[in-house]
């Protein structure tokens, strides 16, 4: 995988959301996704080297052999290891504050506003992270977790 790190986009998510149902070709993708043929490819093609994707098998359908794909169990597993270890970590925080032994909050604000506004806070929180996760750690500090989330919903038409 290259240096840059792949992010998976919100025109992906409909792939993405299609393999979670089922394996299947970029066809069989297509037909499920309503999307077109050529972006199904393109986003397989990034997925699968992001390893976030496996290949099944082969199925041939005619003269043709179509590539049958289906999501990583290595990248499912990590999925709900990483949200498990969140949310054991958001409960263990927010005992803490409850007992008066640390202090801290929990918000989620949802909001519809401008698409402009919306990739401006999406690119704060990214540079807050990149911000985070480039501080040196004080082995002798306290303990500062910091949960980051955010994500920009689509209007379905």
């Amino acid at each position: 995988m290259s240096k840059k790190a792949f992010a998976i986009d919100a025109q992906t998510w409909p792939v993405i959301r299609a393999l979670l149902d089922a394996p299947g070709t970029a066809r069989d993708l297509a037909e499920r996704t309503g999307l077109p043929l050529a972006k199904v490819v393109r986003d397989l093609d990034r997925l699968r080297k992001s390893r976030l994707l496996v290949e099944r098998g082969v199925r041939t359908v005619g003269r043709y052999q179509e590539r049958i794909y289906d999501i990583a169990d290595e990248s499912l597993e990590a999925s709900l290891s990483s949200l498990q270890t969140v949310l054991r970590e958001i409960e263990r925080g927010m005992i803490k504050v409850g007992r008066n032994e640390g202090q801290g909050f929990l918000s989620l604000v949802i909001k519809r506003v401008d698409l402009a506004r919306a990739h401006r806070y999406l690119s704060e929180m990214a540079a807050l992270r990149r911000e985070y996760e480039a501080m040196p750690e004080d082995e002798g500090g306290i303990l500062l977790s910091i949960v980051l989330g955010s994500w920009v919903e689509r209007e379905v038409q």
